[in-house]
């Protein structure tokens, strides 16, 4: 049945995003270029036309329904790059209605470029806040991704947006299952591991995520610039493109028994997980070697056919699925537990992470907000501290890569 579902329902979804301009792919890269425009723009400037292309109500409602139609369908993919251009839309449609106000225009003239490029951070820091339940990764990804410029109305703004997203993502929690208590999106990481332990984990697993990383960023764009050029040459390529990735996707679930579909969110908590049958493959866990492979390989080809999605949350799973490979290959006979693989995971993924995205603090920022760190003998501040070297070593070591 995949082979038949998924190639329909993608072409079907291709269909959709062409008949919707600007609902295709991940949505950041377009913001970001849209605020880079309105940089070199004057700060009475009215650039409404503009920002239309790129974040409006038609595109708020189409980016939410192909988001959700990949993602019940297959697609290795994320939600958190929709979710900027949605919360970016959310509050650049809140600025409209709060300029049709009486006597609102006038007050708002002299800065209205300015209001608007904040309206778009404040909206894409919430977006990745709300995303991945991490209020320091949604507003460090808006200063190190979107703020070319930052000011206090800038950062007053993308405060209030953040924890107000937060704060409704807790509400809704709480209407949906009153005993939800734990919103980390990994849960937690309670094992131990040495100081000693955790420098080596960072330093090597910076150097090999990052390389890792960078590389499937690297081999990302050389196929979107393959698929670029073939579409130039033939207008039907795009079509072809789309039904050749949804059939090799279908074969990829079908051979690896769909632990490629969706975000990997589940996979990624079984590895970081000390429970009996959970963990690193090589103590037990049910998360095969070759997952972080197969999940890079999925998020290609979803990317390659055209879907609306991110690549946030795969690359963290890939990034996961490799550590624990790092573990039981490289580490697990220098560590003192076997739990501290946990430690090993984590920096692995904050160095592939930083890596692919080459923003070592917004991978940093939005990982410690996934993951609680405690314990019988708390370390949490030396592994944040493992965590950034590795990011950091990371995107220096993709750079050269990508």
């Amino acid at each position: 049945m995949a082979f038949v579902v998924i190639p329909v329902a993608f072409t079907a979804i291709h269909f959709a995003v062409r008949a919707v301009p600007g609902t295709a792919g991940s949505g950041i890269p377009s913001a970001m270029i849209l605020l880079e425009k309105l940089e070199r723009r004057p700060p009475t400037s009215c650039s409404s036309n503009m920002v239309s292309k790129v974040l409006s109500l038609r595109i708020l409602i189409g980016k939410f329904a192909l988001l959700m139609a990949g993602l019940a369908f297959g697609g290795s993919m994320g939600k958190e790059g929709p979710m900027v251009t949605l919360s970016a839309s959310a509050m650049v449609l809140t600025l409209r209605f709060v300029l049709a106000l009486p006597k609102a225009k006038e007050q708002f003239a002299p800065n209205l470029n300015t209001y608007t490029r904040t309206a778009i951070i404040a909206g894409s820091g919430a977006g990745i806040a709300a995303a991945f339940n991490s209020i320091t990764g949604g507003i460090m990804f808006a200063i190190e991704e979107f703020a070319c410029s930052f000011n206090f109305t800038m950062g007053r703004c993308l405060s209030l947006s953040v924890v107000s997203s937060m704060l409704t993502v807790f509400g809704l929690n709480t209407i949906i299952n009153a005993n939800y208590e734990n919103l980390t999106f990994y849960g937690t990481v309670s094992d131990f591991a040495t100081t000693s332990e955790l420098f080596y984990v960072s330093i090597i697993s910076g150097f090999v995520g990052g390389l890792l990383g960078g590389t499937n960023a690297q081999l990302l764009l050389w196929l979107l610039e393959i698929k670029a050029f073939t579409t130039r040459r033939f207008s039907t390529a795009t079509y072809f493109w789309c039904i050749f990735c949804s059939l090799c996707l279908a074969g990829l679930h079908v051979s690896t028994d769909g632990i490629t579909a969706g975000e990997g969110t589940e996979h990624v908590i079984s590895i970081l997980s000390s429970e009996d049958e959970k963990g690193a493959y090589c103590n037990g866990g049910e998360v095969s070697w070759y997952f972080f492979l197969a999940k890079m390989l999925g998020t290609l080809l979803t990317y390659l056919a055209g879907l609306c999605g991110g690549v946030f949350a795969p690359s963290l799973s890939a990034g996961a699925g490799f550590g624990q490979v790092m573990y039981c290959e490289l580490f697990k006979d220098r560590m003192s537990s076997d739990g501290s693989s946990q430690f090993a995971v984590l920096c692995s993924m904050t160095a592939f992470f930083g890596g692919f995205t080459q923003s070592p603090l917004t991978s940093f920022s939005i990982l410690i907000g996934m993951v609680q760190i405690g314990g019988a003998e708390y370390n949490g501040p030396i592994t944040h501290v493992a965590m950034l070297t590795a990011s950091t070593i990371g995107s220096l070591v993709a750079g050269a890569v990508n």
